[in-house]
């Protein structure tokens, strides 16, 4: 072999080397590139896992914290409860009630009464109990003609004897309409009872339409005839707001009616003057 040709293989031999010296490291490379990266992505993993981990050991602790805190609520709610019923009952039993009188007015009795409940704090379901032995005359009546199982509900009772006494809402109604100072009452306690009376008046409507249409209804009677107006309010006068035809038929019927009680008043007077009249001829005769 000559030396150009050895020359020539020995060049082709360390460029072969050399790329393969290349090659081997290029793999290298891209092995240790692969291998950073799964370090990473298992780095990332353990990182999330032990996210997820704090973060669930942290709802656990609210969780136990939510309960220890409603436990100790309850736990104080339980004692307050129970300081409260102790002093309910204690002042219960400090009460003192004063029976009440034919010289009492009822209204201003029950309303003092009330007043003691809730000052020593008695709850409502109790107050019957307390009434019941203090009642005398046409309020015991009206207690002992109730049935049993309403007898032992304060309000109930309340009505059966206020019905007694013959106060209703058109009581109040009245009284609201022909409210004056007495005495030497003061511009503030006429306005307090003034307040009263209608509150009292309008106990029975629960939204600010139904009492606009009380006070409706009320001017609407008083524009009746008053023969008219004692027919409808001896029905369902409450019926003349919602139905317009009821009330055309009504004040029509009443006004035929009102003629017709108006003719036996005048036959009647004229029967009662002819019987006087006769019986005086017959005394003259006599």
């Amino acid at each position: 072999m000559s030396t150009r040709s050895r020359r020539r293989y020995k060049t082709g031999s360390e460029e072969r080397r050399t790329m393969g010296e290349e090659g081997n490291i290029a793999d290298l490379v891209k092995v240790l590139i692969e291998d950073r990266k799964s370090r990473e992505a298992q780095y990332e993993e353990e990182r999330k896992r032990q996210r997820e981990t704090a973060e669930l050991e942290r709802a656990q602790m609210r969780e136990q914290m939510e309960v220890l805190r409603r436990l100790v609520e309850s736990r104080r709610a339980d004692d307050q409860d129970a300081r409260t019923s102790a002093s309910r009952t204690t002042h219960e039993g400090e009460v003192k009630l004063v029976k009440l009188s034919e010289q009492d007015d009822i209204e201003s009795y029950l309303t003092t009464f009330e007043r003691v409940m809730r000052s020593y704090e008695v709850k409502e379901e109790r107050w019957a109990v307390k009434l019941v032995p203090q009642l005398t005359g046409k309020a015991q009546h009206a207690y002992a003609a109730m049935r049993a199982e309403d007898a032992g509900t304060y309000q109930l009772l309340k009505e059966a004897i206020l019905r007694r006494y013959d106060i209703s809402e058109e009581t109040y109604r009245r009284r609201f309409r022909d409210a004056a100072r007495k005495g030497e009452e003061t511009v503030s306690e006429l306005m307090v009872r003034i307040t009263d009376l209608f509150q009292k008046w309008t106990k029975s409507c629960q939204t600010v339409e139904e009492v606009q249409n009380l006070i409706v209804m009320e001017q609407l009677l008083n524009t009746l005839p008053a023969e008219i107006k004692i027919w409808v309010t001896e029905r369902n006068p409450r019926r003349l707001l919602r139905q317009r035809k009821w009330l055309i038929t009504i004040c029509g019927h009443g006004r035929r009616r009102a003629t017709v009680i108006s003719c036996r008043k005048e036959n009647r007077g004229r029967e009662v003057h002819g019987r006087v009249a006769r019986g005086r001829t017959r005394l003259q005769n006599k």
